[in-house]
């Protein structure tokens, strides 16, 4: 019996033991969990944007996006969200107050652009053009196997578009390179007249809705310095109205200028499909329609007779290394540049004359040309190379250094010079008679010393696109 209860009793369980002899029981094996979460790749593009919501809108329109998540944020903006496009994910927020980030519309453009490959780049493009898209390039058969286009959506960002056409090895694209220039081994880079038309068009509105971010700086340290009650007063009326005319989309000011061009035409471009003038002409003409903006252009200095449209611009256009194209567009208002000024000094006058001329010419201008002033000073060439000078001196970011030390040393004492004269914002007197002074210099003949001064008011209107 003894033998049949041992044989039949069951043995203790490994559990029991190991409790039995004081063992702890492993713990379950930990879940793993991945780093980099389902359906994310390892890098993600982030978008700020100064309206969230209506960015979601536009990219579901526009690019097919659909909406993954929405995190909202303070005054109904966006603190995060998710857009899933094909495979990818594109995270977005809001420029939020605190933050580090700012949106293009903020910076005045962008830093970078995302790359969307689509099945069909043709109908992607007229849909994202349909939705609001400005085409910066339509698509193109490139060398690389891509067929490939440009667009920048209305919050600032910049997108390329492509579908793949063909598999190629290095030494067949290298073959292809879009055609050799002549001989020279550079590859030649096509750019179609209707990516400078909506460039263009697209510059001239938003110049004459959107001061540039030097210019409100410019005024926020007017504002810090200016002891007339007067002049201060002025300054945050003018700053006001930039905002009005920020958020209002309604011109800074009711005369919208001559638009002026400064070109600079990679050598290694081919401008395909028409003209570089004509193509930038008819931006002039359709921003300055469509965004309803005054026409300021006579046909003739004789006749007088309006053109309708603002056009023509004046374009000056400078050939440059490489394979880029840019185009810098200022709105030049008529009462400014009615006071702007030309001189031929003798060299004999030297710098002192140079100096004297400058602040004459900022003294007799007075009220008249809207102050605060910009003033670009072309110094040399001859009669017709310091006027362009003097304009092409005025696209200079505000506050920044002149990178001859000799001529940074000019602007400084130039600029303490004239905010001494006491005129003051819009001729109230104070402080604050010009936000700055952009010198350039060119050889000259021995005889000579051409001195131009272009003046600009308080609209200082300026943009910038290289395609």
């Amino acid at each position: 019996m003894a033998r049949r209860t041992a044989r039949t009793k069951p043995p203790a369980r490994a559990s029991s033991r190991a409790k039995a002899a004081g063992v702890k029981k492993a713990a379950p094996r930990a879940r793993r969990v991945s780093p980099i979460p389902s359906g994310y790749h390892s890098v993600t593009p982030y978008l700020t944007v100064h309206d969230g919501v209506a960015a979601l809108d536009f990219y579901r329109r526009a690019f097919g996006a659909r909406e993954k998540e929405r995190m909202p944020g303070p005054g109904g903006k966006i603190m995060h969200a998710e857009l899933t496009l094909g495979g990818s994910v594109v995270m977005l927020s809001d420029e939020l107050p605190g933050s580090t980030c700012r949106s293009p519309k903020s910076l005045g453009g962008t830093t970078g652009s995302i790359f969307l490959y689509v099945p069909d780049v043709d109908a992607a493009f007229k849909r994202a053009t349909d939705a609001g898209c400005t085409s910066l390039m339509p698509p193109t058969d490139m060398f690389w196997g891509d067929r490939f286009a440009r667009l920048e959506d209305p919050f600032g960002n910049q997108w390329g578009m492509a579908t793949h056409k063909e598999d190629l090895t290095m030494a067949q694209i290298a073959a292809r390179e879009g055609g050799h220039a002549a001989g020279t081994g550079r590859a030649m880079r096509d750019v179609h007249v209707s990516a400078i038309t909506d460039a263009v068009k697209k510059l001239c509105v938003e110049a004459n809705y959107q001061l540039e971010p030097d210019m409100l700086r410019a005024f926020d340290r007017a504002l810090a310095t200016e002891r007339s009650a007067a002049g201060k007063q002025v300054l945050q009326i003018l700053k006001q109205n930039a905002e009005m005319a920020r958020t209002k989309m309604i011109p800074y000011c009711q005369d919208t200028g001559t638009v002026i061009c400064f070109v600079e035409l990679g050598q290694d471009v081919h401008v395909t499909g028409g003209a570089l003038s004509d193509a930038i002409n008819a931006g002039v003409s359709q921003g300055y329609t469509e965004g309803y903006l005054r026409a300021s252009m006579v046909r003739s200095p004789i006749d007088r007779v309006n053109t309708g449209d603002n056009t023509p611009a004046v374009i000056h256009t400078d050939v440059v290394p490489g394979a880029a194209l840019r185009i810098l567009v200022m709105a030049k208002g008529g009462g400014c540049e009615n006071r702007s000024k030309y001189k031929m000094l003798t060299p004999a006058d030297g710098l002192q004359g140079v100096k004297d001329w400058v602040l004459e010419c900022v003294r007799t201008a007075g009220p008249d040309a809207c102050p605060p002033l910009v003033l670009g000073v072309g110094v040399g060439g001859n009669f017709e190379k310091s006027a362009i000078l003097s304009k092409r001196a005025l696209f200079r970011e505000l506050g920044s250094p002149n990178p001859d030390p000799t001529l940074d040393a000019l602007e400084k004492e130039l600029l303490d010079r004239a905010n001494r004269l006491g005129i003051g914002p819009q001729g109230y007197g104070g402080d604050t008679t010009a936000f700055g002074i952009h010198v350039l210099a060119y050889p000259c003949h021995i005889t000579s010393l051409p001195v131009s001064v272009t003046i600009e008011c308080h609209a200082h209107r300026h943009k910038e696109v290289t395609l």
